[in-house]
């Protein structure tokens, strides 16, 4: 998955997930490293470059193991902001992803996956 080359997503923040006619989006604070084609200088503070954006995986069936975000305690930062850790384990095999952090352990197909930035 050349997207993901530079992208850390054990040191990218999950902001929420959304599930909805067959596409599950997880919204991220994405940690992204030189290697990538998404890298930008990162802002004054920062030990890399954080971006906004999303995981879309299209043509999502039979999902095992998503949680509900209202269930869920965020973490809150000291500004205010939360998010729901990281995603500490990620597997792709062929059509098959494995997808593991606070927002559960989910295991689904998927036709295909690819990052959406907002900033």
């Amino acid at each position: 998955m050349d997207f993901l080359v530079g992208v850390d997503l054990q040191d990218s923040f999950v902001l929420g997930w959304h599930y909805n006619d067959q596409t599950l989006e997880i919204e991220l604070e994405f940690s992204i490293w030189p290697e990538s084609k998404y890298y930008e200088a990162p802002k004054i503070g920062e030990h890399t470059c954080y971006r906004l954006g999303s995981l879309l995986f299209e043509g999502v069936l039979s999902i095992n193991g998503l949680l509900n975000q209202n269930d869920i305690q965020p973490t809150i930062d000291l500004d205010g902001s939360k998010d729901y850790g990281n995603i500490d384990y990620f597997e792709k095999n062929q059509s098959y992803f494995k997808v593991v952090g606070g927002f559960g352990s989910i295991e689904f197909e998927s036709s295909g996956v690819h990052v959406k930035l907002r900033t």
